[in-house]
């Protein structure tokens, strides 16, 4: 990784921008019942962004962990590539 890219790694995991964009990112899921795209986060967390570095590795991260899920494919309306679709675990849903 380059060196730039670490500093900005270590700076969002100390001030604490890294959870609280995660955190914002499962509680958008939590509120919808249907699977979301990356774009569609993207969309309601950053308005008019375009940059989807700003939630993708989150989501991916959450999918790791188990909290989020994939659950298939759309075609993504901006680029109209195949993007996947994301759901939050049934387990993360019997929390609430």
């Amino acid at each position: 990784m380059h060196d730039n890219s670490l500093a900005a790694l270590k700076e969002i995991n100390e001030d604490g921008t890294k959870k609280r964009r995660a955190d914002a990112i499962i509680e958008i899921f939590k509120q919808h019942i249907y699977p979301l795209t990356d774009r569609t986060i993207l969309k309601k967390l950053f308005p008019g962004s375009d940059n989807l570095n700003l939630v993708r590795p989150r989501i991916t991260e959450a999918i790791k962990k188990g909290i989020l899920r994939e659950v298939g494919t759309v075609q993504d309306f901006a680029t109209g590539k195949k993007v996947r679709m994301v759901t939050i675990t049934n387990n993360q849903m019997d929390m609430f």
